[in-house]
């Protein structure tokens, strides 16, 4: 089973070499690293964390994201005693350009078309069903969810979609009257696909 979630893609300073640099909200790009300025991407979703995972902290005090509140965001490795803390305010982070955290990366094209976009806040990003094995006394398989990634460790990434044609509508609605779905069980899945 494949399927897309949506994740935010933020963006970081960091003292890192990265293709990306920010000076005074001006993104830019080089295919050579930059000395100063620099920036990483973290893609980041609303799925569980566990322990182990890479997050971000999301809460701002103040309710508004200003450049200080910016500056002190910064990767972390959650625990189980910063899981509990403020649960609705990390997010995981499912994909970076920063290589330390050994996580999938985005392309090199996805950055050239961030910084072509001058930023983008939201992707859709392709996840995968895997099989695990769990004990070798019943052969007990366990399935899960993950980034689904090329060979080259990179996620990847779908445009979010936010307009439909009428004609996209009407296929959509005439697909699911040929698999026998009733309209509320419709509206509920297209709404979780595409919103």
């Amino acid at each position: 089973m494949e399927a897309n979630k949506k994740a935010q893609v933020i963006m970081l300073p960091t003292e890192d070499n990265t293709l990306i640099s920010c000076v005074d909200g001006d993104i830019t790009y080089h295919p050579e690293y930059h000395t100063e300025n620099n920036q990483h991407l973290y893609f980041v979703s609303d799925e569980d964390i566990k322990e182990g995972d890479w997050c971000i902290s999301m809460k701002d005090t103040t309710g508004i994201m200003t450049d200080e509140f910016m500056q002190q965001l910064a990767p972390f490795q959650a625990n189980k005693n910063t899981i509990k803390l403020s649960e609705g305010f990390k997010r995981k982070i499912i994909a970076t350009n920063d290589s330390k955290l050994n996580l999938p990366k985005p392309s090199k094209k996805f950055i050239e078309h961030y910084f072509d976009q001058a930023g983008i806040n939201e992707v859709l990003v392709e996840y995968e069903e895997r099989q695990q094995f769990q004990s070798q006394e019943d052969y007990d398989y366990h399935s899960h969810i993950q980034v689904k990634v090329t060979s080259d460790n990179e996620i990847i990434i779908n445009s979010v979609k936010n307009n439909w044609t009428k004609d996209e509508i009407l296929l959509s609605i005439e697909q699911a009257m040929i698999e026998g779905i009733s309209l509320g069980e419709f509206r509920d899945k297209w709404i979780k696909e595409n919103l």
